[in-house]
């Protein structure tokens, strides 16, 4: 009796290693996929969270808006309310003797320009104008007719007078002068936003009011104030 013996065709060992590999795959991907879904390894932020600007001094990516808003009621109006000086006091203190009040009562954000000073006072508005390139109202105090200084209107206030009256700001505490450029306009913005939201420009010839200012020492003969606070009345 003769015994056959028969082998199988490789091809068909190969197919079937070849599924068993398959098969390895398919469940490697499958729980990658699962892990990916409930356990991800990335954090998923969107683009406007990302690339949000920061409200910290120093920061490169400074919001210099935001950076205004955080420090408006904790530092600006309490430095003011505790700073500023008596105005018409502080006028004749810088006819007298400018480089004693200055020294005095003077903020310097940069050494090498000029003081800036925070001021209080009271006053008539004898005039307003808001078609020159600078809207001001014009100031008397006590039963004075004409202006004694003029105020600056909104809806935009020109120059950096309020930042740099301010002692906890200064050049050193940002990346670069844009930045600190920037916070100084942020400010302009935030009093005009902020101070003069019920306050009628075109009505207040003839109205008493109280404010808080800052301005920078100049030889004009009438100064040029830029409003931190104000309250109107009749």
């Amino acid at each position: 009796m003769i015994t056959r013996s028969f082998a199988l065709p490789r091809r068909f060992g190969s197919t079937r290693r070849g599924r068993v590999i398959t098969g390895i795959v398919a469940a490697a991907v499958v729980a990658l996929a699962v892990l990916v879904i409930f356990d991800p390894p990335w954090v998923v932020e969107s683009l406007s969270s990302s690339t949000a600007g920061s409200g910290v001094a120093g920061s490169s990516n400074l919001d210099p808006q935001k950076y205004v808003d955080a420090i408006w009621g904790t530092k600006v109006l309490p430095t003011v309310k505790r700073s500023a000086v008596d105005l018409p006091t502080l006028l004749a203190d810088l006819k007298r003797d400018p480089e004693g009040t200055s020294k005095k009562y003077g903020n310097y954000s940069v050494l090498t320009g000029p003081p800036a000073f925070l001021a209080k006072g009271s006053g008539r508005v004898v005039s307003v104008d808001t078609t020159s390139l600078v809207s001001k109202a014009g100031i008397a105090f006590g039963s004075g007719a004409k202006p004694r200084v003029f105020i600056q209107l909104p809806p935009i206030f020109s120059g950096t007078d309020v930042r740099d009256a301010l002692p906890f700001i200064n050049f050193n505490q940002f990346v670069n002068q844009v930045q600190f450029g920037e916070v100084a306009i942020a400010l302009n913005a935030k009093i005009a936003q902020a101070s003069f939201a019920n306050v009628n420009v075109d009505k207040l010839k003839g109205k008493k009011v109280t404010f808080t200012a800052a301005f920078t020492r100049s030889k004009a003969a009438t100064p040029l104030l830029t409003p931190i606070t104000i309250e109107v009345s009749k």
